[in-house]
């Protein structure tokens, strides 16, 4: 059998409270272009506290059960204390996403694989401060159960090492589901396993190595790496196209936002 998780009317309030009922929607939350900034081109600055008030409506959306909202809703919160035309305008299209998807949700089936992660990182994605972005998603029954977009708190001088400290990111959720699943039932005798799309990233987590482009590496983001030397999680590659939490990190066009929502049970 099947199940799907969603909050379609929770969904529909805010669409109606921002007067978007009846608006054409849209099939991408975000667009790739053009990129959101701070400052520069994006208008004049709101006067009304509309914006955060919007967002902050999300936020529900894409913590509790649409994953496909957090890399956007997560952009958007950036601007949260000084918006601008642009950012009203994104947040708005986000919306008009939203109104045209009320029904969608996560759907779990009895049928899919019990588990199946993955994890990436957009390296220096954002603009203003050059920091990257870290996205994981972690699957059961063919559907979400946990999910990040966030910014990293840190810059990240190499693709491989934004794609580490995602991996880092991951693998502190993975450990908290590895207490929690043998609870419902799921057998985690063996190292719970992630998928990246960064073969040097998953090297470093697998080999306690120093180099000059590692060295400088915050002792917090090893953490991945113990975990990893003590069986606990295990990493395969993945090529990019086949990781699921690439939506996670950055706006995608429909090519490839399509497969990520189907690998996160949202079609």
């Amino acid at each position: 059998g099947t199940l799907t998780i969603h909050q379609r009317d929770l969904a529909a309030r805010i669409v109606a409270a921002f007067d978007l009922v009846g608006v054409p929607p849209r099939s991408l939350p975000l667009s790739p272009k053009p990129v959101l900034v701070a400052v520069e081109g994006m208008g004049e600055c709101l006067q009304h506290d509309w914006y955060p008030e919007l967002v902050g409506s999300m936020q529900h959306l894409a913590n509790c059960t649409r994953p496909d909202l957090a890399q956007a809703v997560s952009t958007l919160a950036r601007y949260s204390k000084a918006p601008r035309e642009a950012h009203w305008h994104a947040a708005l299209n986000v919306l008009r996403y939203v109104s045209g998807t009320l029904s969608r949700g996560i759907t779990y089936c009895r049928d899919a694989p019990a588990y199946d992660a993955f994890c990436d990182a957009n390296y220096g994605g954002d603009v203003d401060s050059r920091r990257s972005t870290t996205g994981y998603v972690f699957m059961m029954s063919g559907g979400a159960v946990s999910w990040q977009s966030k910014l990293q708190a840190t810059v990240a001088v190499s693709t491989c090492e934004a794609e580490y400290q995602a991996a880092g990111a991951a693998i502190r959720e993975a450990v908290w589901l590895r207490k929690l699943l043998p609870e419902l039932g799921v057998d985690v005798s063996g190292p719970l396993t992630l998928k990246g799309d960064n073969q040097a990233a998953i090297a470093l987590l697998h080999n306690p190595m120093s180099t000059t482009r590692s060295k400088h590496i915050d002792i917090v983001h090893h953490f991945g790496r113990e975990r990893v030397l003590r069986g606990e999680v295990a990493f395969e590659y993945c090529a990019s196209k086949d990781n699921v939490a690439d939506c996670l990190t950055k706006p995608l066009p429909a090519a490839g936002w399509l497969p990520c929502l189907v690998g996160m049970g949202m079609l």
